[in-house]
């Protein structure tokens, strides 16, 4: 717990926030809404996937000992970043960043796919036809993938588009693609009817 106080001071205080490189939350919205065939996916434990610097991990040294008051804590350091740590957006926006930076090479423009269609861990885009829109989701998951972050919970107005990802990696409302209406979803706080395609 980064923000626990201990004689007055948390891991919080002594940590920099970094800049902001979260993603305009309306420029978001309305990219993910310019095309008429739009997708949504999050990354799983997204913090946890990025390393921290060898020098920086006696920072997050804690203590265990599963609740046994009759034995010393054993101690621990956490080799990941952590979520609630003042410095882990800025850390894991800029691992996120640096993925699409490295997949430009086999996939022109998907740097800027991945510095513009996430807002934080949350992955939003549309194009304008099916076949645009599930490749730029394939490719998006490929090259995250390869730089450790795995993308989950798969949604989209569109059943065609939902049924190229594995039902494991779907959202859990479109496991199965028999139900009659698609599921509502949450979009960057809204209510995202993918049935209507209306907020």
């Amino acid at each position: 717990d980064a923000a626990a106080v201990v004689d007055g001071v948390s891991l919080n205080d002594l940590l920099l926030p970094g800049p902001n490189l979260l993603t305009n939350i309306m420029g978001l919205l309305t990219r993910f809404r310019a095309g008429r065939y739009a997708v949504s996916a999050d990354i799983e434990g997204m913090f946890s996937q990025v390393w921290v610097e060898d020098t920086d991990i006696p920072m997050l040294a804690f203590l265990w000992r599963n609740l046994d008051e009759s034995k010393d804590p054993d101690v621990y350091v956490s080799q990941r970043h952590m979520f609630g740590a003042t410095s882990s957006p800025t850390c894991a926006n800029f691992a996120l960043r640096f993925a699409g930076k490295q997949g430009e090479s086999k996939h022109p423009g998907i740097a800027s796919v991945v510095r513009r269609q996430f807002y934080m861990d949350d992955f939003y885009a549309s194009r304008d036809t099916i076949p645009q829109a599930s490749t730029l989701a394939k490719q998006t998951c490929k090259v995250l993938s390869d730089a450790g972050f795995r993308l989950t919970k798969w949604i989209a107005n569109d059943r065609g588009i939902i049924s190229e990802f594995p039902e494991d990696e779907r959202n859990p409302g479109v496991k199965d693609l028999k139900v009659e209406v698609l599921p509502d979803d949450k979009a960057l706080g809204l209510k995202w009817s993918c049935e209507d395609d209306a907020f």
